[in-house]
């Protein structure tokens, strides 16, 4: 049983037709002692070589982001940055990380200063092996090529919605409006019109989870699970308020909130230009694979914690369990979506949840006549 459980893991990640192998992690951003690890699985069962990289999604701190060097519990809570920066070490993988609400102070009005000290350590002690993108705490968006014919594109979601301080119009940033930000990212992807791009950011464009507005009977009537999850005290009716306004508004942090439906709205205009488009995130503590139309949302934010998810609702594939995903992309430029979770009876073991070819980039439609012709 152990044998066919290792040839299933590794079916789908030794062939030699990998060109670029991309592990993304989610929300990693604090460590459970009595808990599997998924970083530790990572290490022990993922070569970490030089055709990959290691994506990590944002939410690195819990909760509040690091804190500075005086405050009482720093080398406590920077203990899981230190575990994400020390996977790259000693190992030719390339590793990439980008902010998310929880990195700014969860939206505090010290996020900025926060998120900055954070880049700060993160390029310090990375020793070159991880850097921390966009900086100081600027939007984006940031091109990376990661491959012949892949890019990397990350931006700071939490910069879109965070209502404190924050750059602007004043700052040194590259890009300090929306329309700005919304242009570069249309260059960016005319530009590569040819390749395969992958768009990072925390906040998911789609997602099953309760930021997507997905909650159970469990929630109307024990509104209080929400805090702690065996606080079972029963609210019928006046329970319902919270997740009814959730699903229906949603908070800052949630796909149904103005701020976050522009961010959406506005990126999607720039995306819908590009055929080759898979957009990455954390933000949800769940496993997630959604297709709408012709574009693949893969949801990667249980690096520490779950949280409940939905099987429906376009989801090919949704798990409520620790892991992890990578995207193994192929010498004749397709691309598997593999979704691993942590075996529960034996630590830092891995199971292969999922895998399906997602992608074939090998062929462009058409442009359209209107169109310019991209930078080849």
């Amino acid at each position: 049983m152990i044998f066919l459980l290792g040839l299933c893991y590794l079916l789908p990640a030794q062939s030699d037709s990998v060109k670029t192998r991309v592990i993304l992690v989610g929300d990693a951003g604090a460590l459970y002692p009595d808990k599997p690890s998924v970083l530790s699985a990572i290490r022990n069962n993922i070569k970490l070589d030089k055709k990959t990289v290691v994506v990590y999604l944002g939410d690195n701190l819990y909760d509040a982001g690091l804190p500075h060097e005086t405050y009482s519990r720093y080398s406590d809570i920077k203990a899981a940055l230190d575990s994400q920066i020390n996977l790259l070490k000693g190992t030719a993988a390339k590793g990439y990380m980008i902010p998310g609400n929880h990195d700014w102070e969860n939206g505090g009005v010290r996020g900025l200063e926060t998120v900055i000290r954070q880049q700060n350590y993160v390029d310090l002690y990375g020793e070159g092996r991880i850097e921390f993108f966009p900086k100081t705490g600027c939007p984006g968006p940031l091109e990376i090529e990661i491959g012949d014919d892949v890019v990397l594109v990350v931006m700071d979601s939490q910069w879109w919605i965070h209502s404190n301080d924050k750059p602007g119009v004043e700052s040194d940033c590259e890009y300090k409006t929306e329309d700005e930000v919304i242009n570069e990212l249309g260059e960016i992807l005319n530009k590569n019109y040819k390749k395969l791009v992958l768009l990072a950011t925390h906040h998911p464009f789609k997602s099953n989870g309760p930021h997507g507005g997905y909650f159970t009977w469990k929630q109307h009537i024990f509104p209080f699970t929400e805090l702690r999850e065996h606080l079972y005290i029963p609210l019928p009716l006046i329970g319902s308020a919270y997740p009814i306004a959730r699903s229906v508004f949603g908070t800052p942090q949630d796909i149904k909130h103005p701020s976050y439906t522009n961010m959406i709205n506005r990126v999607m205009e720039a995306v819908q230009t590009h055929p080759h488009v898979i957009m990455v995130a954390g933000h949800e503590h769940a496993l997630q694979l959604l297709r709408d139309s012709s574009y693949n949302y893969v949801v990667s934010g249980s690096g520490c914690k779950t949280t409940r998810v939905s099987p429906g609702r376009k989801a090919e594939f949704a798990a409520r369990e620790l892991g992890f995903a990578t995207l193994d992309i192929l010498k004749n430029k397709t691309v598997r979506a593999n979704f691993y979770t942590l075996n529960k009876e034996t630590k830092d073991t891995l199971k292969l949840a999922y895998s399906e070819r997602i992608l074939d980039y090998s062929k462009l439609p058409p442009l359209p006549e209107d169109t310019v012709q991209p930078v080849a």
